[in-house]
């Protein structure tokens, strides 16, 4: 009895996953189309936040954090951007510089003007990513704002920015992710659908959280 109950719970949870693996193809098909490169932006942003994407195992930003960066930088060249706020904290891999000033780094040697660069140096999540980038951007006086991140990831930070009170945050997929071997496509698809659900549980330990008095200094040392 118990071991058919296991089985059923177990089968049950491989179909949640399964189906939002495929959910999270999809929505990042819809992002690549509507939001690619930027596309979607009709009237410059003030601020366009760009979330870090890793970091290789030489140290250097990942691919995914790279293109990210072209993004970005495409948006400030072409007008539609006035600043970015470049996103990433430490990491096994950059314990010593943050992610954020290596994406800056990177953003001026593909001519960014390091006077348009922000740095936010402490997320570990793309959780945090947001929570931190939107006081920065309040700080600089930016009040209409754009998310850059990969397709897949898109949505996700997207929904993230509205938990945060940010509903209208325009938003840009950066090219490239298509031309991934498709063994990197699959476990990041598979990482992002885990990911859904785990956002999903921050967010409402977030809010429980506060609703029993916790401070946000408190909320952010529990929840990451």
């Amino acid at each position: 009895m118990i071991l058919r109950a296991v089985l059923v719970l177990v089968s049950l949870g491989a179909l949640v996953h399964i189906v939002t693996i495929i959910a999270v193809v999809l929505t990042s098909k819809q992002m690549r189309a509507l939001h690619g490169e930027g596309m979607s932006i009709t009237k410059p942003v003030d601020a366009a936040i760009v979330l870090g994407g890793g970091t290789a195992p030489d140290g250097m930003p990942s691919y995914s954090t790279r293109r990210r960066v072209a993004a970005g930088v495409k948006l400030l060249t072409e007008g539609k951007a006035k600043l970015l706020i470049l996103s990433g904290g430490y990491g096994n891999r950059n314990r010593s510089v943050p992610q954020g000033e290596k994406m800056r780094q990177l953003a001026i040697s593909y001519g960014a003007n390091q006077d348009q660069l922000l740095v936010e140096g402490r997320a570990i999540s793309t959780f945090q990513n947001l929570l931190f980038s939107y006081p920065i951007a309040e700080e600089a006086g930016a009040k209409s704002l754009a998310i850059v991140t990969d397709p897949f990831h898109l949505y996700r930070a997207y929904r993230l920015s509205a938990f945060f009170g940010h509903p209208d945050v325009s938003r840009v997929a950066a090219k490239g992710q298509r031309y991934e071997h498709w063994l990197r496509t699959a476990f990041v698809m598979n990482r992002e659908a885990l990911s859904w659900w785990f956002n999903i549980l921050k967010a409402t330990g977030w809010e429980g959280m506060r609703l029993l008095g916790y401070s946000e200094a408190d909320r952010i040392e529990r929840i990451r």
